[in-house]
């Protein structure tokens, strides 16, 4: 995957359903806060057939009744992950930050009210960094500087 490709289509969104049981299940996943995300992920073995980091996006109709304002919020987080997925990469031939592995990522959106896309830009970026930290302090897989 080259630096300049900004594209969030299919092969980056984690569809699979026995994927999603997996990292919302306990024990199998961890979990850490991002302001205004709950952050949850989980490392797998690569898929041929995939991108390296696949995501879902969560907003809780607890939280946001009316569907217009929870896809308002996910059209923010999806242009805010488009735009800062490249934190997972950082050489120019576009190689995977984290060697090795698939991570699968839920960003859930945990604030009540609808934020500007300034405030989930940043929390999409910290939550990123902190992944990448967590992984290498916790699991020992080698993290190049995401910065």
């Amino acid at each position: 995957m080259k630096l300049t490709d900004n594209t969030f289509g299919k092969r980056h969104k984690l569809c699979n359903k026995t994927l999603l049981e997996q990292l919302f299940a306990d024990g199998a996943s961890v979990s850490m806060f991002s302001y205004p995300f709950r952050l949850v992920y989980m490392l797998t073995d690569p898929d041929p057939d995939s991108e390296n980091v696949q995501v879902v996006i969560t907003v809780s109709k607890r939280n946001h009744k009316r569907a217009v304002d929870r896809n308002l919020i996910k059209r923010r987080i999806r242009e805010a992950y488009r735009i800062n997925k490249s934190l997972w990469h950082t050489n120019r031939d576009g190689s995977f930050v984290i060697d090795g592995k698939r991570v699968l990522v839920a960003f859930v959106y945990t604030s009540k009210d609808i934020l500007d896309f300034k405030t989930i830009e940043n929390g999409i970026r910290k939550g990123i960094r902190s992944i990448c930290k967590n992984i290498e302090k916790n699991s020992g897989i080698p993290v190049r500087d995401a910065d």
